[in-house]
C-alpha cells in the first residue's frame, strides 16, 4: 500500500512540473530566432546604409591572419586566435513591397548586419556590384591615398620594420590602419593612418543608397552582402539597430521579468497557478504525513522486536541459572555421600583391630 501511496504522489507531481513548465502565461517567443527574412524575398525595392566600422569576427580565421586553433609560439590562447577579429562594415537594410525605390527611415528599416569577411572583400563587392560606386580600377594603384597600400591590398594583419600593421576602427566608426601588439594582430593599440580618402568614399553609402530593385537582374549587391554577414543588435554594437524580431524578444523579455516581479510581490496571479501552487503544497503536506507515519511504525516495529529479544535473553539466562543451580546441589549431594560412606568405612577398620 506504501508503495502505490508514492507512486501516486510522484505522478501528481509529475503532471503538476510539467503544467508549470507549459504555464499559457509564460511567452516562449523571447527564446525563438525568427530570423526568416521573408522581406528578403518579398520586397520590391531595397536599400543600404553604411553606419560604421565594428571590430568583429571573421569567416575565415587562418585567412584572415589568426591561427586557426592553437598557439605554437604561446603568445595568445587558442581560443583567443580561433575567435579571430578584424574590421568589418556595419550596414541596415531598407525595404518595401509596393515602391520601386524606398527611404532609409524607422517605417522601411529591416535589419542591421555586420560583414564576417573584412572590409576588402566588402569594397570588392561594392565596386563589382554597384554601378555607382565611388571606387575605380584606378584606386588600385593609388598608394599615396590609402596608407601605403592600394585599394585592393589593403592589410588585414602585416609586418613591417615597424611593427604589425592592420586595418583596425576608430572611436568613430571609421577605418583606419593601426599598430597592433601581436603578429596576429589582435590588439590595436596606435593609429598609424587615418585612410581619410577611404572614408571619404564610404561617406557615399552613409546616406540612403539603393541596392536592389524588382526590375534588376541576377547579379545584385544585395546578393552578396547577406550571406556573407551576420545580424547584429544593439546589445552587440551602438551602430547596430534592433529589427522587429529582437525588439520583440527585448519587450517580451521584461514584460516577462516585470510580471515576476509583480507576482513575487503579491501581484494578481491566474487561478490555473493558484491551482499548482495548492495542489503542490498539499503534496508535500502528505509526502510528509507519509514519512512520518513510515517513521514511527520502523519505530514501534524497532521496539516490539527489542523487547521481543530482551525476553528470549532473559529466559536464556533464566535457565542456564537453573540448570547452574541444580549441577551445583548435584555435585553437593554426590560429594556427601562420599563422605559418608569414607567415614563409614574408617570406623569398621577401627573396631576389628580391638577385638
Amino acid at each position: 500500500i506504501t508503495q502505490r501511496l508514492l507512486g501516486c504522489i510522484l505522478k501528481l507531481l509529475l503532471v503538476t512540473a510539467v503544467q508549470g513548465w507549459g504555464s499559457s502565461d509564460q511567452d516562449t517567443t523571447i527564446y525563438a530566432d525568427s530570423f526568416t527574412r521573408d522581406w528578403l524575398y518579398d520586397s520590391t525595392a531595397i536599400s543600404m546604409k553604411l553606419e560604421g566600422c565594428f571590430w568583429g569576427y571573421v569567416y575565415d580565421s587562418e585567412e584572415a591572419g589568426c591561427m586557426e586553433a592553437e598557439s605554437e609560439d604561446g603568445t595568445y590562447s587558442w581560443y583567443q586566435m580561433a575567435n579571430c577579429r578584424r574590421a568589418q562594415a556595419v550596414f541596415s537594410l531598407y525595404a518595401s513591397d509596393s515602391s520601386s525605390s524606398v527611404g532609409c527611415n524607422s517605417n522601411t528599416f529591416k535589419e542591421t548586419f555586420v560583414t564576417k569577411v573584412g572590409l576588402p572583400e566588402f569594397i570588392g563587392y561594392l565596386k563589382e556590384y554597384d554601378e555607382n560606386s565611388p571606387f575605380s580600377d584606378d584606386d588600385n594603384g593609388d598608394d599615396d591615398g590609402y596608407g601605403g597600400w592600394s585599394l585592393d591590398e589593403l592589410p588585414l594583419c602585416e609586418e613591417n620594420e615597424d611593427g604589425y600593421l592592420g586595418l583596425s576602427c576608430a572611436n568613430d566608426g571609421s577605418f583606419t590602419i593601426a599598430y597592433f601588439n601581436d603578429q596576429y594582430c589582435l590588439s590595436p593599440y596606435q593609429t598609424y593612418n587615418s585612410l581619410d580618402k577611404l572614408n571619404y568614399q564610404l561617406n557615399t553609402y552613409q546616406n540612403c543608397v539603393g541596392i536592389y530593385s524588382s526590375n534588376d537582374g541576377d547579379d545584385t549587391l544585395l546578393q552578396y552582402l547577406v550571406p556573407y554577414a551576420e545580424s547584429c543588435s544593439s546589445l552587440d554594437s551602438s551602430l547596430c539597430s534592433d529589427d522587429s524580431a529582437m525588439s520583440s524578444r527585448r519587450s517580451s523579455a521584461g514584460s516577462s521579468s516585470r510580471r515576476s516581479k509583480t507576482t513575487s510581490s503579491g501581484g494578481r496571479s491566474s487561478w490555473g497557478t493558484k491551482l499548482k501552487y495548492a495542489l503542490g503544497g498539499f503534496l508535500l503536506f502528505a509526502s510528509f504525513i507519509l514519512f512520518t507515519g513510515i517513521l514511527f511504525t520502523n519505530r514501534r516495529r524497532r521496539r516490539a522486536l527489542m523487547q521481543r529479544k530482551f525476553k528470549q535473553t532473559s529466559r536464556t539466562s533464566r535457565d542456564e541459572k537453573s540448570r547452574k543451580s541444580k549441577n551445583r546441589s548435584k555435585s553437593r549431594d554426590t560429594k556427601r555421600s562420599r563422605s559418608k560412606r569414607s567415614r563409614s568405612r574408617g570406623t569398621s577398620d577401627k573396631g576389628g583391630v580391638l577385638t
